[in-house]
């Protein structure tokens, strides 16, 4: 929540304040809560979000931010990303040791490009996986 939202929940529950004292100008009975229970309310709000836009920010691990070449990008791959394709739940065990955002990372270290923002973890593993076999299968061909 932006310092603006913070100020309009502020401003709004001060104005809800001024006009629940007004007798004269509203009916009995219009302001269903307490002004007591909107502010405790708007406290909760501004509170609970910082601590969720806390928590959606994901940690990325240092080796991956510190791939600045195909030969660590690889050498993470070999040791992070591969698995036995014969087995049933290999490629699933691989996917709960990484996160979305450390394979958008990895992609766009290997492919120089941004990863689609829709992508799913198990897309962008099979097109590192690509990029690598690729590469293998191109210099096992190599004469």
């Amino acid at each position: 929540m932006t310092v603006k939202d913070k100020d309009i929940l502020n401003h709004l529950t001060k104005i809800y304040k001024d006009f629940y004292g007004s007798s004269e100008i509203f009916r009995k009975g219009y302001f269903k809560y307490s002004v007591d229970e909107v502010e405790e309310l708007i406290k909760k709000i501004i509170n609970s979000t910082g601590e969720s836009t806390a928590a959606k920010n994901p940690i990325i691990r240092d080796e991956i931010k510190l791939i600045t070449n195909e030969d660590m990008a690889k050498k993470f791959y070999i040791e992070h990303l591969t698995y036995n394709k014969d087995e049933a739940g290999a490629k699933e065990n691989c996917l709960k040791n990484i996160s979305l955002e450390e394979l958008k990372l990895m992609y766009t270290k290997v492919y120089s490009t941004e990863a689609k923002t829709r992508a799913t973890k198990e897309e962008l593993l099979s097109l590192i996986e690509k990029y690598f076999n690729g590469i293998d299968r191109a210099l096992s061909m190599k004469p």
